[in-house]
C-alpha cells in the first residue's frame, strides 16, 4: 500500500482494500474524505500517513558517491608484513641500548647469571 499524489491532492490507500481516501493539504486547510474526519475534525490517519511522506519524502535530486579504490603495491606490502616483528625488536633492542641497568640490591645471585645465559643464546656474547 502505497500513497501516491495526483492533481494537486493525496490518495492514500485504504487498509481494507477497499478503495482509497483523498487528502488535500493546502496552507490553511487540512482536509481528508474519511468520515472519522469530517465527523470529529481531528486529524485522522491517513493525513498522518501524508505529512509523514511528505517530511520522509526522497529528494529527485540523488547524489553518487564514487568509492575511491586505491593501488597497493603487492610486494612491498608482503615484504613489510613479514618482516615487521623483526624490524620491531630490532628497533627496540637499539633504543634499550643505551639504558642503564639499575642495580639491583635485593636481587638473587641467580638472576644475573640467567640474564646472561639469555644474552648469550641471543647471540650476544658478553
Amino acid at each position: 500500500m502505497k500513497l501516491w499524489k495526483a492533481s494537486g491532492v493525496w490518495k492514500v490507500p485504504s487498509q481494507f482494500g477497499g478503495g482509497s481516501y483523498v487528502v488535500n493539504i493546502n496552507d490553511d486547510c487540512i482536509h481528508c474524505s474519511f468520515p472519522d474526519h469530517a465527523s470529529r475534525g481531528v486529524k485522522c490517519k491517513h493525513i498522518y500517513a501524508v505529512e509523514y511522506t511528505i517530511n520522509h519524502e526522497v529528494s529527485e535530486e540523488i547524489t553518487v558517491l564514487e568509492k575511491r579504490t586505491y593501488t597497493q603495491n603487492c610486494p612491498a606490502y608482503i615484504a613489510a608484513q613479514t618482516n615487521e616483528k623483526r624490524m620491531l625488536l630490532t628497533s627496540l633492542r637499539d633504543l634499550c641500548m643505551g639504558i642503564e641497568e639499575p642495580l639491583q640490591i635485593f636481587a638473587l645471585p641467580q638472576a644475573e647469571q640467567f640474564r646472561d645465559d639469555v644474552q648469550h643464546d641471543q647471540g650476544e656474547v658478553r
